[in-house]
């Protein structure tokens, strides 16, 4: 999805002879596929904050986006997102985070009590809960929507995909600064002064076609759905249960369905030091047993009725985080190769940080600069110890 919105907002932008290429059969098959599609500011960085704050304006006025008329429905929900917090530290935790995020524009976040969680959600059980933290302005949508849009207004628009197509190699070449010139692909070579590097999990290796290195991880992350239950409403919130003292976290929120069969539950979660590091090329896509088995458990002691939630074994599936040291993405052109730009390591908030980085990005390919201020999100800021605080607030 990444991809899709660079090269619309290039083409937006007046760029000509745009091409994507896309070594799957067609686009959004890779993570975007996975994704679980929450929308959220409550972060503890403030690039994250401010990343998703300018793509909730854009998400607000989807149609106002675009040139032509919008084809594919977006479903962007502000139902908000809900933390059930613990303790009494975490409570002190997100105090400050909440300050941070007031601070930097994110007026709807508050705390709420354990009677306000009650009414509003009635079918949870909040034993063990102390607190919790709510944002009414952040939200969920479609991300094979969002990616499909932005392919087609970009492809009216002039911008070429190009699909099962692998890139093989990059060509560069010069003597104090190397200079991008050609890429080639299982289908061919083509010139270009200009390569974007938006490759998710595949990132890093794009990288080494270059000699240079992206620090990349790909995390597995499992969901798995259920059938639709009576007492689930469209625009109930994205739930996170975070237990720190137990080290698990589980979530869940609406999914598929309708008012009269009610709306399935998505859900999702792991337990600390069970991150798998996963390899782009060859990992598992099934869900694993035993994690289903770890949702069951905690559906059954989070929902008054967690005994009756049936769980659709094969709904689950398995997507990858592109994972950075400091779970901020890396932005920006590169000091060793002149034309080589960066869109990577998003940690698993790329769809809701898309519509703003197409257009982070198609500026800096253009112009040279962004007008939203990346400063040390940068590959080389890594070098320089000059990277943000890293996130903390990972789901």
């Amino acid at each position: 999805i990444i991809g899709c919105s660079i090269a619309f907002n290039l083409a937006k932008l007046g760029a000509k002879n745009v091409v994507l290429l896309e070594k799957e059969k067609m686009t959004g098959m890779g993570s975007t596929a996975k994704c679980s599609g929450g929308i959220r500011q409550q972060f503890i960085s403030p690039a994250n904050i401010l990343l998703s704050i300018e793509s909730i304006k854009i998400f607000k006025n989807w149609q106002d986006e675009f040139p032509y008329p919008v084809q594919y429905a977006l479903d962007f929900r502000q139902a908000g997102y809900l933390f059930l917090l613990h303790s009494k530290s975490q409570i002190e935790n997100f105090q400050k985070q909440m300050a941070l995020q007031k601070k930097l524009g994110v007026v709807t976040v508050g705390f709420v009590n354990t009677h306000e969680i009650s009414t509003a959600l009635p079918y949870l059980n909040i034993s063990g809960i102390v607190a919790g933290v709510f944002c009414a302005s952040d939200g969920v949508a479609d991300p094979a929507s969002c990616c499909a849009e932005y392919e087609k207004q970009a492809k009216m628009m002039g911008v070429q995909f190009l699909t099962d197509v692998k890139v093989s190699d990059i060509g560069a070449n010069g003597t104090t600064r190397r200079k991008i010139e050609v890429v080639f692909t299982n289908k061919g070579s083509m010139l270009t002064p200009c390569v974007i590097n938006a490759a998710g999990p595949h990132a890093a290796q794009i990288g080494k076609m270059l000699n240079i290195e992206i620090p990349i991880i790909c995390h597995r992350h499992q969901t798995i759905a259920t059938p639709p239950i009576k007492w689930m409403k469209k625009n109930d919130p994205f739930v996170i249960d975070y237990d720190d003292y137990a080290g698990q976290e589980f979530y869940f929120r609406p999914e598929a369905g309708n008012e009269n069969t009610g709306y399935q539950l998505l859900l999702g979660g792991h337990e600390d030091g069970k991150i798998q590091i996963a390899d782009p090329d060859k990992y598992k896509e099934k869900i694993d047993q035993d994690f289903i088995l770890y949702l069951a458990d905690r559906a059954m002691n989070r929902f008054k009725e967690g005994e009756n939630i049936q769980i659709l074994t094969k709904s689950g599936i398995a997507g990858l985080y592109e994972s950075t040291p400091d779970a901020l993405p890396i932005l920006g052109k590169t000091e060793e190769v002149e034309g080589f730009i960066l869109a990577n390591g998003f940690s698993g908030h790329g769809f809701m940080h898309s519509p703003i980085i197409g257009k982070i990005i198609a500026e800096i390919a253009l112009s040279g600069r962004s007008s939203f201020d990346i400063t040390g999100l940068g590959l080389d800021n890594f070098k320089t110890n000059t990277r943000p605080p890293a996130e903390k607030a990972i789901v």
